[in-house]
């Protein structure tokens, strides 16, 4: 039987390394880092079947985090499957906007979070794991009940409290807004790509269409429903609120009109990801 080194050099055609080492590191359940430190091991039957089921798959299109479930996000690691989008790094800005929020509250100050449309859970669970919990409560939802599985593990798996509930957008947490707190914030990374931008994207063919297309001449149509829901709850504008939300960087001008026909008196601001594209719209009450 061959070893980790020889496995290496005899890759399936095709494949580049990278993806390759990946999927045989995934395959014997060891970081990648431990095939370069021990090439002189020998992987057994099974862990063999599972890289030959792996480079299958990989073949046939699927994305190398649905293949090995698995996906890095701000420094941790996440169960991805067919149900949640696959976290990308320009997410993470939306990660460190909310942490700096929360963190310019005074100790003892409560906080209402709410991740809507969460998917994976990897936005709620990260900044969870950055500050830690005390003062905050922490509530995602999602339309989707195999999106929230995934979240419910993922929460787990990094020890954090988070309640999950079902429904569209915020109306499975309508009665938290009874309650009165120092800061709500609230961020989304809900669909916002029409057909035409998803169908000429090839490499996002294999995630979930649901998650990813809004099916409008702008695909803000969840975006506005979302502000339209914000609206009603008039309690929210007796506390200072943050919302956060991901875009297309070519919806910015549309956002930024959008969010101001809704919250004529906030302080709306576009934020760049990190590559220096428009990335979010932040939209904070004139009482922050």
């Amino acid at each position: 039987m061959l070893n980790l080194k020889q496995i290496r050099a005899k890759k399936s055609a095709g494949v580049a390394i990278p993806d390759f080492d990946i999927l045989l590191a995934t395959a014997i359940g060891q970081p990648r880092e431990y095939l370069y430190a021990h090439p002189e091991f020998t992987p057994g039957l099974w862990p063999r079947i599972k890289l030959a089921y792996f480079l299958r798959r990989f073949r046939r299109g699927w994305p190398i985090a649905y293949v090995t479930e698995r996906k890095e996000f701000f420094g941790l690691n996440f169960l991805v499957n067919k149900h949640t989008l696959i976290p990308r790094p320009e997410t993470e800005s939306m990660v460190e906007e909310a942490t700096k929020e929360i963190r310019k509250q005074k100790k003892g100050n409560s906080i209402l979070f709410i991740d809507v449309g969460t998917g994976s859970g990897c936005v709620p669970v990260a900044i969870a794991k950055t500050l830690g919990q005390e003062n905050t409560t922490m509530i995602a939802t999602d339309i989707s009940s195999g999106a929230l599985r995934v979240a419910r593990k993922n929460a787990k798996r990094h020890n954090v409290k988070i309640d999950f509930r079902r429904g569209d957008l915020l109306k499975p947490v309508r009665s938290l807004f009874l309650t009165p707190y120092s800061l709500v914030i609230i961020t989304a990374n809900l669909p916002y790509l029409t057909t035409t931008q998803f169908q000429s994207e090839p490499t996002i063919q294999r995630e979930p269409k649901t998650a990813l297309i809004a099916d409008d001449k702008d695909g803000l149509s969840l975006y506005e429903k979302l502000f339209q829901q914000i609206t009603t709850l008039t309690e929210l504008g007796t506390a200072n609120y943050e919302l956060i939300i991901e875009i297309d960087p070519r919806q910015a001008t549309a956002a930024l009109a959008l969010a101001k026909k809704y919250f004529p008196e906030a302080n709306i601001e576009i934020k760049k990801d990190l590559a220096g594209r428009d990335r979010l719209v932040e939209i904070s009450s004139s009482a922050k």
